[in-house]
């Protein structure tokens, strides 16, 4: 066996193919729909070489072999990992609108720059293969984490390993075996159970690290695994490449990372037990140059590739052949410079001991520093941003105090949990008659939520306090299919809250139910979505005659206070979304070329079903009146998402800030009306 301080080359060579696997699969998934296993490669090869280097220290006592680990480890990993991360903070600043598409970004940088963005993003439930991660160009630290937090755990593994011999801890020579046992049974339970912690989590993921580090410990003992006794050479190396082949291919389409995970993690045991034994004429063909220098930099690669990917998905788009060129060499260029600059730097060996104290506090120094920096470049995003969506009072509709306050008055606002959702109150201050206030409760998705900006102003201008229940993705009452079609969870948001407004609503007071009632066209990630998948023909018929029985009976209750009940209308919703496409670095992407008008006839087709089931339920149920902003957003034959250049809509379907202080006069003449209108309690 070679000297372990001594480079197997043709490693480099499976590095590559793990990279170049990665690169292809997130350039576009159709070029190898099972190129995210390349990360499951450069786990087996991380375990492999990590545990192969402690074969030089493995008599040191415990704390210097600790303290020597981890300062190799923080010089190996650290400094272009916190360039990457910054560098690209910074981009994100200049270049990225906040939204909800990008509202786990920041978050994801920060923990990121610890060594736990796979926590975050499991905790957090965001699928690695959900649209929202394309756009998060830090999403791809995630394996970084699982690799870091195998380095805490692994050192002490080896060193009770290594001291097996001893009667005490004969044991701990199985620990990793059944470590690796344990890990596979929970990437298999959490696997077939859906959960993100299969793709995410250390748990999951220790197994293909171990099989790499029980290679190594292998090794160290003499021979290879499948020696030319067991199984020759040539054999050997075929299934490994057809193991890898089939596994960088088929992963994207079965269960993953269980069981399909297995096909690259045993190849790569193969092929790296193959080469680290064999005669290097042997493997000389794994090992051509340019290859070999691809592997010797792919970490650089793998830092920078998804960073760039992502930006160029908000910015011009990466949609084209000439475009995903250009985001290549941006890659290749960066990864040569992070590679020569910064990694080589810090690699370079020391003519004496370094202090192995001195790099670890250091390096958490940097860490902490880099944490500061990371901070105060979000909080600048306003003053830094390149982006129009910078005018805060004119984009986000959120932002409840983007409203002139009204003469002897003050609104406060809180907000908090409620029942999976949010309950966001605004309260008129420092006004006369405080006693004299009624309440405008509000409940809806998050087109509710898009009201905020409007619904401050009107807290602090009207005699109204205002509670307002929102649950993305919840609509309430959208009179095409009952709730329980939504989520049980929603189902259970939409009873809670209407418990609430019965028990602290009375005669006088509104409840007003603004959501998405038609057919979203455009996602903030995506084009138009795909409705061939939507319910037709009779199916539509049962389901809105469904959904008209469930909001009569579960607006009875409501009815019978006397609190006036306020459908808002479906607005107009358009293809594109605006803050995407609000500057010179981002019109041109391929999002933006549906455009942000539509007909004025065809809407009002689109959404005739909506409103007719909307008067039947006002025919029906006293108190219950329709408030319609199309009129006011679209005064004529053609719809538009803007009001010259100002933005009415946020996205697609969402309200802007702008949107909402237009609609402000029309809907506070129809409040007042209905409460002047409004019948007492129905007997």
């Amino acid at each position: 066996m070679r000297h372990s301080g001594q480079r197997i080359t043709a490693i480099d060579s499976l590095r590559a193919l793990a990279v170049l696997s990665v690169v292809l699969y997130h350039l576009d998934a159709a070029y190898l729909p099972g190129g995210f296993a390349g990360v499951d490669i450069f786990f087996v090869i991380s375990g492999y070489v990590v545990t192969r280097s402690f074969a030089s220290h493995r008599h040191e006592k415990l704390i210097p072999f600790l303290a020597g680990f981890y300062a190799r480890r923080i010089k190996r990993i650290l400094p272009a990992l916190l360039l990457c991360i910054l560098g690209t903070v910074l981009l994100d600043v200049l270049f990225v609108p906040q939204a909800w598409l990008s509202s786990q970004n920041f978050e994801t940088a920060r923990y990121a720059l610890v060594g736990l963005s796979n926590v975050f993003l499991a905790t957090h439930q965001e699928s690695y293969f959900s649209p929202r991660i394309e756009f998060n160009p830090y999403a791809h630290t995630w394996s970084l984490g699982v690799e870091e937090q195998f380095y805490v755990v692994l050192p002490f593994l080896f060193f009770l390993v290594s001291r097996a011999s001893a009667a005490p801890l004969v044991f701990a020579r199985w620990l990793i075996p059944a470590l690796c046992l344990c890990s596979l049974t929970i990437s298999a339970w959490l696997t077939i159970t859906g959960s993100p912690s299969a793709y995410y989590a250390l748990t999951s993921r220790f197994w293909e690290l171990g099989a790499g580090a029980l290679l190594a410990q292998y090794h160290h003992r003499g021979g290879a695994l499948l020696s030319p006794q067991r199984c020759s050479r040539g054999v050997a190396m075929t299934l490994s490449g057809l193991l890898l082949a089939i596994g960088l291919v088929v992963s994207g389409m079965f269960l993953f990372p269980f069981p399909t995970a297995l096909l690259v993690v045993v190849g790569s045991v193969v092929l790296i037990d193959q080469v680290a034994h064999g005669d290097a004429r042997e493997v000389r063909f794994l090992q051509p140059v340019p290859v070999v220098y691809i592997g010797t930099i792919s970490y650089s690669i793998y830092l920078w590739h998804w960073p760039v990917f992502s930006l160029f998905r908000w910015t011009v788009g990466l949609d084209s052949m000439p475009k995903r060129i250009v985001a290549i060499v941006v890659v290749a260029t960066l990864s040569v410079l992070s590679y020569h600059f910064v990694e080589k730097l810090f690699q370079k060996r020391e003519r004496r001991p370094f202090n192995r104290f001195g790099v670890i506090a250091a390096g958490l120094a940097v860490v902490v520093g880099s944490l500061l920096v990371a901070n105060a470049l979000h909080e600048s995003q306003t003053a830094l941003s390149l982006s129009a969506t910078r005018e805060v009072r004119v984009w986000y509709p959120e932002n409840g105090s983007s409203h002139p306050k009204a003469a002897g008055c003050r609104s406060a606002q809180t907000n908090r949990p409620f029942s999976g959702g949010r309950l966001i109150t605004v309260d008129r201050l420092d006004c006369e008659s405080p006693d004299l206030r009624k309440t405008l409760f509000v409940a809806g998705d998050s087109h509710a939520g898009a009201y905020m900006s409007m619904l401050g102003r009107f807290a602090t201008e009207q005699p109204y306090r205002v509670k307002a229940y929102t649950y993305a993705g919840c609509p309430f009452f959208t009179l095409r299919s009952p709730s329980s079609r939504v989520s049980a969870a929603c189902e259970a948001f939409i009873q809670a809250t209407l418990n609430d407004v019965a028990e602290g609503g009375g005669a006088g007071d509104i409840l007003f139910l603004p959501s998405l009632r038609m057919q979203r066209r455009a996602e903030q990630s995506g084009p138009a979505v795909d409705a061939s998948s939507a319910p037709r023909g009779d199916e539509i018929r049962v389901l809105r005659e469904a959904a008209i029985v469930e909001a009569r009976g579960s607006l009875a209750a409501i009815n019978r206070r006397g609190i006036a009940i306020v459908f808002e209308a479906p607005k107009p919703i358009f293809d594109a979304p605006p803050f995407r496409c609000s500057d010179w670095f981002n019109r041109m992407n391929p999002i933006c070329a549906a455009g942000f008008t539509r007909d004025a006839a065809l809407l009002e087709v689109e959404r005739g079903p909506v409103v007719a089931a909307m008067r039947g339920l006002g025919d029906e149920l006293p108190n219950v009146r329709i408030w319609d902003p199309f009129p006011v957003l679209c005064p004529t034959s053609t719809c538009s998402a803007f009001d010259g250049r100002v933005p009415l809509f946020f996205d697609g379907d969402h309200l802007s800030a702008a949107g909402n202080q237009k609609l402000y006069p029309d809907f506070v003449a129809f409040i007042r009306d209905t409460a002047s209108t409004s019948a007492g309690p129905s007997r």
